[in-house]
């Protein structure tokens, strides 16, 4: 088996064991009440129930919120893998070595995403944390492959 074999299978063994369920997180509102028994004040109880929005706002919320998910995984993951790319090709390294490169990859990527994840719970940027990492990864597979072979210095 040729590497371009080897990549690929690798590629598609990673998105079938990267298939998340995406899925809206269905928002609720809390209700409280307080008994009063006598003077003071005795037992609260605490009711959840869906809070009722509109379709169009509903679906408004979830692109914004996936969009931005997706967009920014997927520009950081194509970015790193393709920064990756060239550095193997340019310095035509070794199988080891570009094994050694790809964790280096996912590490930073990884680290990245988490600074880009505290800045967006930072400044209360709705958005979807495993969607982030997803799409960043099958990016960065994406810019892996894609990139020429043939090029070298």
């Amino acid at each position: 088996m040729n590497s371009k074999k080897i990549k690929t299978n690798i590629f598609l063994l990673m998105l079938l064991l990267l298939s998340p369920t995406i899925r809206p997180e269905e928002s609720t509102t809390t209700t409280t009440y307080t008994l009063q028994i006598g003077t003071n004040p005795a037992t609260t109880e605490v009711e959840k129930s869906p809070v009722k929005t509109g379709r169009k706002k509903g679906i408004k919320e979830l692109a914004k919120k996936y969009c931005i998910s997706i967009l920014t995984g997927s520009m950081l993951g194509y970015t790193t893998g393709y920064i990756q790319t060239c550095i193997e090709k340019k310095f035509d390294l070794s199988v080891p070595m570009q094994l050694c490169l790809g964790f280096v990859e996912t590490v930073t990527r990884t680290n990245i995403l988490n600074a880009i994840q505290k800045d967006f719970d930072e400044y209360e940027i709705t958005n979807s944390g495993p969607l982030i990492q997803f799409s960043s990864v099958i990016a960065s597979w994406i810019a892996y492959f894609s990139y020429p072979v043939s090029i070298k210095n």
